[in-house]
C-alpha cells in the first residue's frame, strides 16, 4: 500500500496508531524539475495523439517554476504557483483547457480562453458554489 500524504499533515499522522510506522519509513517527494513539468504537460496529450502548443508549455513552466518577477498571466503581475500544489493547479488548468481545445493541439490560446490557472480554478469553483442550495451556500465557516 502506499499512503500520500502532503508534508504539512504528516505530524498528524503520528496521531492514529495505524500510521505511526508508516510515517517513519517515508519517501520525501520534492517539487518536479522543469524537465518533469514539461513531461507533465506534454506527454499526456502525446498518448492521446494530441500536442500542446509550445507557446503554451512555455508559458505554464513560467507560471510553475520561473521565478515571479518573470511571471505573466494576461499581461498582469501574478505570483508564480511553484512547490506544494503547484501540480494538481496545473493538471486542473490543463484539464479545463482541453475541454476548450479546438483542434487536437492545445494552444495558448485555448488556455487564456479558460482564464489559465486562476481562471479554472475560479470557474470550478463558482460551479460548484452554484450546485449548492441557497441555504447550503449561505453557511459560512
Amino acid at each position: 500500500m502506499v499512503l500520500v500524504v502532503r508534508a504539512d499533515f504528516e505530524a498528524q499522522c503520528a496521531d492514529y496508531p495505524e500510521l505511526k510506522e508508516a510515517v517513519q519509513d517515508r519517501y520525501l517527494l520534492t517539487s518536479m524539475t522543469e524537465r518533469q513539468l514539461r513531461l507533465a504537460i506534454t506527454e499526456p496529450a502525446k498518448r492521446l495523439e494530441a500536442s500542446v502548443d509550445n507557446e503554451l508549455v512555455e508559458r505554464l513552466l513560467d507560471e510553475m517554476c520561473r521565478p515571479a518577477a518573470t511571471s505573466f498571466s494576461g499581461g498582469a503581475r501574478r505570483p508564480a504557483v511553484s512547490g506544494v500544489g503547484a501540480l494538481p493547479l496545473l493538471s486542473h488548468a490543463l484539464n479545463q483547457t482541453w475541454g476548450e481545445r479546438t483542434g487536437q493541439t492545445l494552444t495558448l490560446a485555448d488556455y487564456e480562453r479558460t482564464g489559465g490557472v486562476d481562471g479554472a480554478v475560479e470557474k470550478s469553483a463558482r460551479e460548484a458554489h452554484d450546485s449548492l442550495s441557497p441555504s447550503q451556500q449561505s453557511v459560512g465557516p
